[in-house]
């Protein structure tokens, strides 16, 4: 680990394309700003499971690193540990609302995107739909655990971006689509602001 924080605290190395700094909990927004500014001719970066990390991070990527077009954002899924709960940020919480912030941005700052990894992500099917629509160079998009989505928007994204190869979408059970199907119709209005004053 503290190798990991010496080597992108001296990060000089502006040909770099690949970089993954999955499941490191040292990593923070000040080290991934850096790598941001010294290495602009990025292509694929890993920041999965990274708890340290907020969206100004993946902003700064955004606006300094215009090759980029692997993107894998993939959040925590381990088994249950109290000690672990409290030091992940709100969003990483079952009980925390959608985070469209994050994919909002990605949509803005990174056309270019063909490859993105975003499992266990909390984004809703609004999320979902601006993604889609800033990142329509999409070929491979993992949203395996995206809770939050529902069956729909998961069949209209698929038919939204053509050139899509691989596809992972969350598993949703029919049988609680039978049993809780008119819940369904309640959750895509309150995503849709149809419930809002």
């Amino acid at each position: 680990m503290i190798y990991l924080k010496i080597f992108i605290r001296d990060l000089r190395c502006p040909s770099i394309e690949k970089l993954s700094v999955a499941s490191s909990a040292g990593i923070t927004d000040l080290s991934i700003c850096q790598v941001a500014k010294s290495c602009p001719k990025l292509v694929h970066l890993d920041v999965s499971e990274c708890p340290n990390l907020t969206n100004f991070a993946l902003e700064q990527i955004g606006l300094n690193c215009k090759y980029l077009t692997s993107l894998k954002k993939n959040r925590f899924t381990g088994g249950y540990d109290p000690a672990r709960k409290r030091m992940l940020p709100p969003e990483y919480s079952r009980t925390s609302s959608p985070a469209n912030a994050e994919v909002v941005m990605l949509a803005n700052l990174m056309p270019n995107l063909k490859h993105l990894e975003l499992r266990h992500s909390k984004l809703s099917d609004q999320g979902l739909t601006s993604l889609l629509d800033g990142c329509s160079k999409l070929e491979i998009l993992d949203l395996t655990g995206c809770s939050n989505l529902t069956r729909r928007a998961l069949e209209e994204a698929e038919a939204k971006v053509p050139k899509l190869v691989k596809y992972k979408k969350p598993v949703i059970s029919s049988v609680d689509d039978e049993r809780y199907s008119h819940w369904r119709l309640y959750d895509e209005r309150f995503q849709s602001g149809f419930f809002q004053f």
